[in-house]
């Protein structure tokens, strides 16, 4: 999903919230991520795109890994 696709679903979604106390809160919400500041937006904006892509790739059981052929994998710091 692109920049423009998310605000689009944004604005559709806001605009269907009819509840003020709702409204009040998103409001806040939003604005105070925005404008919020720490290491996420520290980040350069090709890091932050590429740790958003992959954590939409995260809901691909294509590119899931069974937990035991990870454990496999890492047997030498599983060790006890």
């Amino acid at each position: 999903m692109t920049t423009i696709d998310l605000q689009r679903s944004i604005v559709d979604f806001v605009y269907a919230i009819e509840n003020e106390a709702i409204l009040k809160k998103v409001f806040t919400n939003i604005k105070k991520t925005a404008e919020k500041e720490g290491w996420w937006f520290d980040l350069p904006v090709e890091a932050r795109n590429r740790i958003l892509k992959s954590y939409e790739e995260s809901y691909n059981p294509d590119n899931w890994i069974d937990h035991n052929e990870v454990k496999k994998q890492h047997a030498q710091w599983l060790q006890q």
